[in-house]
């Protein structure tokens, strides 16, 4: 398993169900106020804090504090760049604390699933064996490294919001995602995505080349029907 690569498709796979926030800063009673198009947004661009759990998280689910030691308070903001930048770091910190405990071979998507589930929830929620639904079960990390079918528990770890303790759908989403993705439902989506990212100079100026190519053979065309008319 190449870690490096596990770790960025886990990163991506964390930024779809993190979402991006926030374009204000936090007011109580306010509803967050994320970003539609994060694609478009400049490096630059400010981004604030939002209530997560007993605290406050910002960006990519930063929570509580950055990677330099700051804490991440209701006023905390920074920007896009640095949000790109934390969540990366963030998840290797997570890659350092799990990776010593899985004992069995595993492919990038695996190991990436496992990721973004402690990332979300802390690398301790990989050993739950119960949760506020009532429901017992393997731990995670028992089921991985005994071979154990992991459908049946990731939907049951770490599902309720720590503040208030209510089980949230969007986590028990979030980790029927991460099962799909251990499952290799993702396989070949991230390794297009992956091709793309290494050749992106390459296939962009090809599918230029493309366009240059079909908008000549246009006006050859054109000209061969005498709708251009020949000088």
């Amino acid at each position: 398993m190449n870690r490096e690569k596990a770790i960025k498709i886990a990163v991506q796979h964390a930024k779809k169900w993190e979402g991006f926030c926030c374009r204000e800063p936090y007011r109580s009673g306010v509803s967050n106020k994320y970003f539609s198009n994060i694609d478009s947004l400049s490096k630059d661009t400010k981004v604030w804090s939002y209530p997560d759990g007993r605290g406050f998280s910002v960006g990519w689910g930063s929570y509580n504090k950055l990677s330099n030691g700051a804490s991440v308070t209701a006023t905390t903001s920074i920007t896009k760049e640095q949000a790109d930048k934390e969540i990366e770091i963030e998840m290797r910190e997570v890659d350092k604390r799990i990776f010593p405990k899985i004992k069995v071979p595993l492919t990038e998507t695996q190991y990436a699933a496992l990721l973004d589930t402690a990332y979300n929830a802390g690398a301790g929620s990989l050993n739950y064996t119960s949760n506020r639904n009532g429901e017992t079960f393997p731990s995670l990390l028992t089921t991985v490294n005994t071979g154990g079918d992991t459908t049946k528990v990731f939907p049951k770890v770490a599902i309720s919001d720590s503040g208030s303790g209510k089980v949230l759908p969007s986590l028990i989403r979030r980790r029927n995602d991460a099962s799909k993705l251990f499952s290799g439902g993702y396989d070949t989506l991230y390794a297009i995505q992956e091709f793309y990212n290494e050749n992106r100079k390459t296939i962009n100026y090809a599918a230029i080349g493309l366009v240059l190519i079909g908008m000549g053979a246009y006006l050859y065309y054109l000209k061969k029907k005498g709708i251009i008319l020949k000088k």
